[in-house]
């Protein structure tokens, strides 16, 4: 999944501050864009990285991708 379309098409799966609705999401955008977190939120990248392998599984990142990515 390409990180800038995933980032884009996750803006729509946010709540108006920012805040995601879903943190399986998240994770797939922050382990898939190659974002670290900085100061404490590193320690919590290990846990994304889990997460995102959870959402793959599941086949949320080809949903994510079929529904954001390949709009065309």
């Amino acid at each position: 999944m390409a990180g800038h379309a995933a980032e884009h098409g996750c803006r729509r799966l946010a709540h108006p501050d920012g805040r995601p609705r879903n943190l399986h999401h998240a994770a797939l955008l922050l382990v898939e864009s190659d974002i670290n977190l900085p100061g404490p939120g590193r320690a919590l990248m290990p846990v994304f990285r889990l997460m995102a392998l959870r959402a793959r599984r599941r086949g949320i990142d080809r949903m994510l991708e079929e529904k954001y990515y390949r709009q065309g």
